[in-house]
């Protein structure tokens, strides 16, 4: 069925293979789309995708995944490095249909990225965006809501093509800036990235070192349990089994909880597997009283946060990270995107942690020598205090 719902373009709702033909012939011809999805993640290790929303020169493609079969032939045009592909915080569209399709995007340009090279924070909503680069006001909502309710009711399509109706509008006004900046080249630069495979796939720790039953575990337990959870992560490739199938997440917080009271504690457990206790006692004893490595507590605070290694590194830190700030706000970047606050937080927290992305790319160009240096040298800073201002300084 279509319907024009009071846009400019002709908007379709596609809930039938038969009518996927006019979408796929559009997208043979065309030299850009733009596109979003709606799904739902909770309780699911892959999430259910509930609708895919896509704009062309012609007209706007609301797509049901759940009713449409053959809908994955999207995926060649995603990989195609012909046509040029618009979002706005893309990367976890991508990462779905790099998990339910396996194909690599090419050719993409994702607006949250792109205007954070003029100067708008990052991330930015979509509406802020809007606002602030076109002057054009939307209203948002359903930002949750079961995206699975067939028929989709009039608002929500609504809201649908509202997440890709300015996409190209904004791209043209955004690319022209850049252009004018000498920065439309970052962008493609920081896009590359999204392109590999290392982008998408799944960090084995974060799952299992993010869960709320271990935030109070002692530094110990949490190396422990990296340490586990990297050797059930060799288990499964040589065995061929998921992780899971192995030692369920659950069962590695069990371990850990009870570790520190000895072999009999883990034997005592209701939940876990004798057999493997058994076999592994001696060798969980001996990780769980392995003094940890330096990279290792590096890993474990990237998931696990904690107060800083050293203060006097931690204040450099933070002091100078307030300078690039600065300079950040005067060249019209947003300092998220020059510096993610997880490299910040590995600033902060290791006096030795220097980070390889200054060493090449937009952000070494970008990135003041000055600062730079404070960087590398922040635990031999010096601060005066003189009449005109204060004074940073490195002592030898």
């Amino acid at each position: 069925m279509s319907s024009t719902i009071s846009f400019d373009l002709p908007v379709h709702f596609i809930d039938h293979s038969s009518q996927l033909e006019d979408l796929w012939h559009r997208l043979d011809q065309a030299e850009w789309f733009g596109f979003d999805t709606e799904f739902i993640g909770e309780r699911r290790d892959i999430p259910l995708i509930c609708l895919i929303q896509i704009i062309t020169k012609d007209a706007i493609y609301l797509v049901d995944p759940l009713h449409a079969n053959g809908w994955e032939r999207l995926g060649e045009y995603i990989a195609s490095e012909r046509i040029l592909k618009l979002t706005h915080a893309g990367e976890n569209d991508y990462r779905l249909l790099f998990q339910l399709l396996d194909v690599l995007p090419k050719n993409i340009f994702d607006l949250q990225v792109a205007v954070s090279f003029l100067g708008i924070r990052y991330p930015s909503s979509l509406s802020n965006i809007l606002s602030e680069v076109l002057d054009q006001p939307t209203s948002k909502g359903f930002t949750i809501a079961d995206w699975t309710i067939r028929p989709l009711p009039p608002k929500m399509q609504r809201y649908a093509v509202e997440d890709v109706k300015f996409l190209k509008g904004l791209y043209d006004t955004v690319r022209e800036q850049l252009e004018a900046r000498g920065r439309y080249q970052w962008v493609e630069d920081e896009m590359k990235a999204w392109e590999s495979a290392d982008f998408y796939t799944p960090d084995p720790l974060k799952k299992l070192l993010h869960q709320r039953a271990i935030a109070g575990f002692p530094e110990q337990e949490k190396v422990f349990m990296m340490r586990l959870a990297i050797w059930r992560i060799e288990e499964a490739k040589s065995t061929g089994h998921k992780e899971e199938e192995i030692l369920s997440n659950k069962q590695v917080v069990e371990i850990a909880r009870a570790i520190h009271s000895g072999a009999e504690a883990l034997f005592r457990s209701r939940i876990l597997p004798k057999a493997f206790i058994r076999n592994m006692v001696d060798q969980l004893m001996a990780w769980f009283q392995e003094p940890p490595t330096k990279k290792e507590l590096s890993l474990v605070y990237q998931y696990t946060p904690k107060e800083a290694v050293d203060p006097v590194n931690e204040a450099n830190a933070m002091l100078i990270f307030q300078v690039l700030q600065i300079y950040c706000m005067e060249e019209a970047l947003a300092v998220d995107m020059v510096m993610s606050p997880t490299e910040m937080k590995r600033y902060r927290m290791f006096s030795d942690y220097q980070a390889p992305m200054f060493d090449h790319g937009w952000r070494a160009e970008f990135l003041p020598e000055s600062v730079r240096h404070l960087l590398e040298n922040r635990m031999k800073l010096k601060v005066s205090v003189q009449d005109n201002g204060l004074l940073l300084t490195t002592v030898k």
